[in-house]
């Protein structure tokens, strides 16, 4: 077992609103805690996104301050188009989050598997056509937000950006945002990153 291969024990979730979890951090406090080689990684990407689309800038900008809320404890940049996001795991560290972006007019996002768990608390609702039920309905709202189940059986070559976050029992959500999406789109997103979130924060 390696050491992003370890497993914590599962804490119960608390009742606070999944939007409360995770102490908001800037972009900028952000870099400065980052190692010289995942800062300059995450600079190079921000310049470039920019120089692509200024708004797809802003959506990526938003997604890593909420992922490093999240998971505080650490970072690790692969390649140009990667980050994970870690939490301490006894003397080691186990990855939470992993955030994939092409500068393809789209953001992915992979995380612990709490689908079920949001479809009960009413963060995303099923979804409205049969035919695609990855397109999950937005509460109060008339988008969709497409969210897919991962495990070790529907996906058994995982690519390196989220591997770790399967196998030993574990699955994962892959949550696509394209670069356009709705504040709806983008709320329901954090909401259900935060409800997994629940797991490894201390209760208030």
């Amino acid at each position: 077992m390696t050491p992003t291969e370890t497993r914590a024990p599962v804490v119960r979730p608390t009742a606070t609103p999944p939007s409360a979890v995770g102490a908001p951090v800037t972009f900028e406090e952000f870099v400065a805690k980052l190692p010289a080689k995942e800062r300059g990684a995450v600079l190079r990407h921000e310049a470039a996104c920019e120089e692509v689309d200024p708004a797809h800038a802003d959506l990526w900008r938003r997604i890593v301050r909420r992922l490093a809320a999240l998971a505080p404890h650490a970072v690790r940049a692969i390649g140009q188009h990667t980050l994970q996001f870690f939490i301490a795991d006894g003397k080691y560290r186990r990855q939470v989050f992993a955030l994939d972006d092409h500068r393809d007019s789209k953001l992915i996002v992979y995380s612990p598997d709490v689908l079920d768990a949001a479809l009960q608390a009413g963060v995303i609702a099923a979804a409205p056509e049969p035919a695609e039920p990855r397109a999950l309905a937005v509460p109060g709202s008339k988008t969709t937000l497409f969210v897919e189940q991962l495990d070790s059986t529907n996906t058994p070559n995982p690519d390196a950006s989220f591997k770790h976050m399967l196998g030993w029992n574990r699955k994962a959500t892959r949550t696509t945002l394209l670069s356009s999406a709705t504040p709806p789109q983008i709320d329901a997103a954090e909401a259900i990153w935060a409800l997994a979130a629940r797991e490894w924060t201390p209760r208030g």
